[in-house]
């Protein structure tokens, strides 16, 4: 009889301040709607209108996805990379624009599709190659249960 695997049911983390963005978000959305009653705030308007959508966008569309196949990244809704369990090299601390070190997968090969400007912090080596991992994901502790299940070979040096 052949033996069966179980797949991984398709598990999704999304940030742990999601919450937060979305209520930022609103009230920027807000701020841009009571700037329009008066011409001495009127050119906040769209300032606070670009940064309310931003942090909407953001808040929701940004996750990471796990499934039996591998891991994908999405954010800002025009960029994600995708990657095979296989593809993974290593787990590598990142410099970043404007964040510092940050905790990254780092993959063998490229995976990024879309926009690539949704990720300018990163190196420009490592557009399409890396998935911030960081302290940022709510169910840190899943997240790294799964990543050691699935992915072993990005913890043994």
């Amino acid at each position: 009889m052949l033996s069966e695997t179980k797949p991984t049911p398709r598990k999704v983390y999304t940030p742990r301040s999601l919450p937060l963005h979305v209520l930022l978000g609103l009230a920027n959305l807000a701020f841009s709607y009571l700037s329009l009653t008066s011409a001495a705030t009127l050119l906040f308007a769209p300032v606070f209108f670009i940064a309310g959508s931003l942090l909407l966008v953001n808040a929701l569309t940004r996750r990471l996805v796990i499934t039996s196949d591998g891991i994908s990244y999405y954010t800002l809704g025009v960029y994600a990379i995708h990657s095979t369990w296989e593809n993974l090299a290593r787990i590598e601390r990142i410099n970043l624009a404007l964040t510092g070190a940050v905790r990254c997968l780092v993959l063998a090969e490229p995976g990024g599709k879309g926009w690539a400007g949704a990720v300018w912090m990163f190196p420009t080596e490592l557009v399409g190659r890396a998935i911030p991992l960081g302290n940022t994901w709510a169910n840190q502790k899943a997240l790294e249960a799964d990543l050691r299940a699935n992915a072993p070979q990005i913890f043994t040096k």
